[in-house]
């Protein structure tokens, strides 16, 4: 039947959103067994269309198709490749083919299970004071491998393999243990200008970055930008 809106199992794992019209024909498909629960895309759907929700044990995220506008985002933010957006049969974005959203600046990341997508710059602020061998599933939840454990329960760390996701901070506090972790992102790395992208682009950045960093960052590209049109003016004066 055309129009058709909803969702089908390609198999357990494999959902398919889909949206068919007469002429034009767009996919979803969203991969459990990929999904690392990162909420990036809960986070920026600009429809709130997306929930993380519970069933027979499993958690997993679920798409409201009477909200979703079928924009892609959950494919373009999402560092798992769990969501995977088509048109026609090609995978593709128009929001950032049209510059609604900028291209993003990614570094592939050899993950524990999988390869993922980095391209958030973040740090993690950890209380080491705090860490003892109860704190284990903090790093087990890390699916990049940044975070990992010693047979002794020490912590080791290596920060180039963080991909900004958040779990670590989310089991610890789940384990009643606030303030053992925080990441911190300090921006989302794009090609680009500050100003040359559309709300969608802004709305993300602010859901995804904190405040205080993105202030700072905001302040360093405008003062590199001011500071390149004054060159740019001088040579020209000078010639």
């Amino acid at each position: 039947m055309i129009p058709y809106k909803g969702m089908t199992k390609v198999k357990d794992n494999v959902h398919r959103y889909e949206l068919r019209l007469l002429t034009y024909k767009s996919e979803l498909f969203y991969d459990l067994d990929k999904c690392i629960g990162c909420l990036f895309c809960i986070k920026t759907c600009p429809k709130e269309a997306i929930s993380r929700v519970e069933e027979r044990g499993i958690k997993f995220n679920k798409v409201d198709m009477s909200k979703c506008a079928m924009c892609g985002v959950c494919d373009y933010i999402c560092p798992a490749d769990a969501f995977q957006f088509f048109i026609k049969g090609e995978r593709k974005n128009l929001m950032v083919e049209n510059k609604s959203l900028p291209k993003l600046v990614v570094t592939e990341i050899e993950g524990k299970k999988q390869k993922l997508r980095k391209f958030i710059d973040g740090k993690l602020k950890i209380d080491t004071a705090q860490w003892n061998k109860s704190c284990k599933p903090v790093a087990e939840i890390c699916p990049s491998g940044c975070l990992s454990t010693t047979k002794a329960g020490k912590l080791e760390v290596n920060e180039d393999l963080c991909i900004s996701c958040g779990n670590c901070e989310r089991k610890a506090m789940e384990l009643g243990k606030e303030g053992l972790i925080q990441v911190i992102r300090k921006r989302i790395l794009y090609e680009g200008k500050i100003d040359e992208f559309s709300a969608p682009w802004n709305e993300i950045v602010k859901k995804l970055v904190s405040f205080e960093e993105m202030a700072k960052d905001l302040k360093s590209k405008a003062g590199i930008e001011a500071r390149t049109r004054v060159q740019e003016q001088f040579r020209y004066l000078v010639k």
